[in-house]
């Protein structure tokens, strides 16, 4: 998952009826990649110690980024914590609050537009 974009990729191993691994002659293993385009992503981090990592499958409401960018400003939640929207037909993101994580690898693949 990119922890800018929210692009997702996952990868469903293939298996047997008796649970081991399907392979193709090579032996390699036989699986089906799953892409999710995504709509950005949020860390929240909190001062007790915990936190999550959130991926938008989907663009938020009004009232979504409102309560976003509100929680992003509760003195419960510690530094490193972010929120950001991204739009994959533009390319553009929105930061809502904190900074903006590192770049993804080939996030400029995956949107396919230069990032600034």
């Amino acid at each position: 998952m990119c922890l800018r974009c929210g692009y997702e990729q996952r990868c469903v191993l293939f298996r047997n009826d008796d649970g081991t691994l399907k392979a193709d002659e090579a032996g390699n293993c036989l699986m089906d990649i799953k892409e999710s385009i995504g709509y950005g992503a949020a860390r929240l981090r909190y001062k007790e110690g915990f936190g999550r990592i959130y991926r938008f499958d989907a663009p938020l409401t009004g009232d979504e980024t409102d309560a976003l960018r509100k929680e992003l400003q509760s003195p419960d939640i510690d530094e490193g914590s972010y929120a950001v929207l991204f739009d994959p037909q533009s390319g553009a993101f929105t930061v809502l609050g904190g900074e903006l994580p590192e770049d993804c690898p080939d996030e400029k693949e995956q949107s396919g537009k230069e990032q600034a």
